[in-house]
This record gives C-alpha cells, sequence and structure tokens, in this order.
C-alpha cells in the first residue's frame, strides 16, 4: 500500500484555470434551502437560513439530519412550505442533500420527488470535492407513517439501510460508492485510470482514488 500511496502522489495534479473558490471540504457554506442542484453548485441558497422556521427531529444516525413543518417567511408572513421542493440545506456550514426512501428500498435524491412529504430526510455530504461522497444510513419501512388524531406518527423502525453515495459534480446524479461506478467517474482523468484499472488491489483502495481524483481534477464554485 505505501508503494501504491507513492505511484499516486507522484501524479501531477491537473490546477484548472478558473474563477472562484475550491469546491472542497474548506470552503465556507451559506446556510440556507437550496431548492436545486445548480444552486449548490453556485452556493447560493435561495431562501437564507433566518428566513425559515422548522422543526429537526431527533434521529440514531450522526450523518442524518430529519426535519419537519418548514415554514418560509414570505408576502410579509410565515408560509407552510412544501419540503419536496428542498433540494438540500445547509446548517452551521455543513451542506446536507435530501434523500426519500422509496418502495423496495429504492432511493431519491434532492427534490425529485413529486409527492409531498410530511417531513425531510437529510443526509451530510461529507467529501465535497469534484466527486462528492456521503453516507446514508436510515430505517426502512412500506408505511412509515400512520394517521393519528394528532397528525402523522412513524409506523415502526423497520429494516435498516446503510449504504455509501458518490455524486460527481458535472452532472448532480448520485450513484452508488464502489468500484465499477468509480472506474467509469474517473476515466476523464486517463493517467489516474489506467493506473486504477491494473491495480489488483483497488477493491480495497477506492476511497483513496476517488481522494486523488479529487486533488487532481479541482473543481471552483462558479457562483462566488
Amino acid at each position: 500500500m505505501k508503494k501504491l500511496m507513492f505511484t499516486l502522489i507522484l501524479f501531477a495534479p491537473l490546477f484548472l484555470l478558473a474563477q472562484g473558490e475550491l469546491f472542497d471540504n474548506r470552503m465556507s457554506y451559506t446556510d440556507g434551502i437550496y431548492l436545486s442542484y445548480d444552486e449548490f453548485l453556485q452556493n447560493k441558497p435561495s431562501i437564507p437560513i433566518e428566513e425559515t422556521q422548522f422543526k429537526q427531529r431527533n434521529t440514531r444516525f450522526f450523518n442524518k439530519l430529519k426535519i419537519n413543518k418548514l415554514k418560509v417567511y414570505q408576502n410579509g408572513a410565515w408560509e407552510k412550505y412544501e419540503l419536496n421542493q428542498v433540494w438540500g440545506i445547509c446548517i452551521n456550514g455543513m451542506p446536507h442533500i435530501q434523500y426519500q426512501v422509496q418502495q423496495n428500498k429504492i432511493m431519491t435524491f434532492g427534490n425529485t420527488s413529486s409527492t409531498f412529504h410530511y417531513d425531510g430526510d437529510f443526509t451530510r455530504i461529507r467529501i465535497i470535492g469534484t466527486i462528492c461522497h456521503f453516507n446514508v444510513e436510515d430505517y426502512y419501512s412500506s408505511k412509515k407513517y400512520i394517521h393519528t388524531f394528532s397528525g402523522y406518527a412513524p409506523s415502526g423502525n423497520g429494516e435498516r439501510i446503510s449504504c455509501q453515495k458518490m455524486m460527481k459534480l458535472e452532472s448532480g446524479v448520485v450513484c452508488d460508492f464502489n468500484e465499477k461506478n468509480l472506474g467509469f467517474l474517473i476515466q476523464d482523468d486517463v493517467e489516474l485510470y489506467e493506473h486504477y484499472k491494473t491495480n489488483t488491489s483497488k477493491e480495497n483502495l477506492i476511497f483513496i482514488y476517488l481522494q486523488k481524483y479529487n486533488e487532481r481534477n479541482p473543481s471552483y464554485c462558479y457562483g462566488n
């Protein structure tokens, strides 16, 4: 492994000539509601956090954020805002992407759902770069909420979900974090990809390759 790390470090980084702040974990992220993926890329939420009211529900997962009863101050009053319109949220400088667990544990991300959400599930984007990385930890139930006299209540814990995901900035498409998908995402860096293909131990080193790809192929926040 030390030999591999040494070889990777020898690769010269490919710096892009671009303006704006480097899109990585050191960037200052703006607190607020992101209604689209483009707003996340620009680091410009259309709804400032101070113009929102919401309740956070406690969860047992470190990266998960659960929000319900979102209200936005507009037209001189606090108005209810449906969470299915929200791509993501940034709180205390930590950006989170919204996800929904559909039937058969199929996941959707951002604001792709057309159905009303009583609440919203968000997970923190832990690694930010040309390829982003995050974890989803939750419990899946085919009937997540039941109607009661006081509103809606959880129907039970269900089956645990734990998975890792990737998202490449140029498309915003989310996919599973695995050997095959990472190889597909890094093909545009020919030198690194060739090294990746010929490495017989890459299955155990895909996280290192993801980080090295981000170092060699920096992206910039074009909204700054």
